[in-house]
């Protein structure tokens, strides 16, 4: 390795834990915190408590174990993001069982793939759609049982089979999960080749939890934090941030409808967000277009290059000149708060990630006063392993390490990351772990 560096961490982190005892942990520190909210079925948002979602992932893993669902069984979830996505999910791992998230985007060829790969015993679909994809493969998953809608109440059907089950047995189930069993199995995109399932761990999910909250204390740990999470939870970032939410003071807010996502910003009021960059390029687009061509159009034309050029100057360190920022607290008040109320009128950062975002889009947001921090990570590494931090960030670059993960350079260039978040393998290919996975 020719260069490489470990950002310490500042305080041990017990991985020998499973997942569900951060939602356990959070429900005894602040019962009563809205932990989890959505909209229901006529738009209206409405809210969990801590306990009370803590409450109902116990009732729905009960259920699970009336079921016959044993530890080391795969059990599929397919739909766009709900907060049953996130019950479900919690009360999959608490028993030992494995979480196989599929994209409801996913063909009916990739649903045989991944369910046999994986031998998913057991699954959840969104609505009658996705059931049917599901119905289309069966004879090809010689595995799979029973299929279950959400739309057609699955939940209430497995709190109703889970009154069979003490809540003894269940947490007889929940302490017997380490850090080092298996929680999940993540399928990456396909993009570089076939899709590979990635084997997390308990103990993964667990150190690249507490590492990102005492990494982002400003984001995780202040008092009233939001995050309206909106990306699909089939994706490792959005399913991390769950857990960081849960492990820090943070009110999670979901949603998977990006056609209101404007309305849900001003209802929902997060303090952060997170989100891929064409989401910002979008909003950006959306402002310049609102502006036209006349004078509004010169005005804001004139606001977005001043909000550059004190980015700009902000990133350069050497200050900001005189007239740049009397010029920019004007349009401070004419546009860049009017931009800022878009996002609910009370974000403070925004985490982006998936892909490279354009240095012009994030020096306008830093410019109106939302910085960009961008990051990087792999399913590999269980979401993120860098983020910029909220005080020093740097456009254009990926931050710095999370708190105990080691980054280094080898000799042909290439990034290499080492930490307890690293993945157990890939899941029926041992040459590729063998390959790709060394020392950690």
């Amino acid at each position: 390795m020719d260069r490489q560096y470990t950002r310490p961490l500042e305080q041990r982190i017990d991985t020998d834990r499973n997942i569900f005892s951060v939602l356990e942990e959070r429900a005894e520190r602040t019962p009563d915190d809205s932990l989890v909210e959505y909209k229901d079925d006529r738009g209206e948002w409405r809210s969990f408590t801590a306990k009370e979602f803590r409450d109902k992932v116990v009732a729905i893993a009960k259920g699970l174990i009336a079921r016959g669902v044993m530890p080391g069984d795969s059990v599929s979830i397919v739909a766009h993001t709900c907060w049953q996505w996130t019950a479900l999910d919690m009360a999959i791992m608490s028993i030992g069982a494995l979480t196989v998230p599929v994209y409801e985007t996913n063909s009916p060829a990739q649903v045989s793939m991944i369910f046999n790969d994986s031998n998913v015993i057991m699954a959840f679909a969104e609505d009658d759609g996705q059931r049917d994809k599901i119905e289309s493969v069966r004879g090809e998953c010689p595995d799979l049982g029973d299929v279950y809608v959400i739309g057609l109440d699955a939940i209430d059907a497995m709190v109703e089979y889970g009154h069979a089950v003490s809540d003894a047995e269940f947490y007889e189930r929940e302490q017997s999960v380490k850090g080092a069993d298996l929680a999940t199995i993540v399928y990456t995109s396909g993009s570089t080749g076939t899709p590979k399932g990635i084997e997390l761990t308990h103990a993964n999910f667990i150190f690249i939890t507490y590492s990102g909250v005492a990494t982002m204390p400003d984001i995780a740990m202040k008092p009233n934090r939001r995050l309206l999470l909106f990306l699909p939870l089939a994706h490792v970032f959005a399913r991390y941030m769950q857990f960081f939410c849960f492990a820090g003071n943070v009110s999670l807010g979901l949603s998977s409808n990006l056609k209101t996502i404007l309305v849900d910003f001003k209802a929902f009021k997060p303090t952060f967000i997170l989100a891929v960059p064409r989401i910002f390029e979008k909003i950006y687009n959306a402002a310049s277009q609102k502006a036209g061509e006349g004078l509004k159009g010169r005005v804001f034309a004139g606001a977005a290059q001043t909000a550059r050029d004190w980015s700009h100057a902000q990133q350069s360190g050497g200050g900001v000149p005189l007239m740049l920022g009397l010029r920019h607290a004007l349009y401070g008040r004419l546009v860049y708060s009017s931009i800022m109320d878009v996002f609910g009128g009370h974000v403070e950062y925004a985490v982006s990630g998936g892909a490279p975002l354009d240095s012009s889009i994030a020096h306008f947001f830093n410019g109106v006063g939302l910085p960009l921090l961008e990051g990087y990570g792999m399913t590999e590494t269980c979401a993120p392993s860098s983020v910029n931090p909220t005080s020093g960030y740097r456009i254009g670059t990926i931050g710095l390490p999370m708190q105990g993960v080691t980054m280094g350079v080898d000799e042909d260039g290439e990034l290499c990351i080492k930490s307890p978040a690293v993945c157990a393998g890939y899941h029926n290919n041992p040459d590729v772990t063998k390959r790709q996975i060394v020392d950690g």
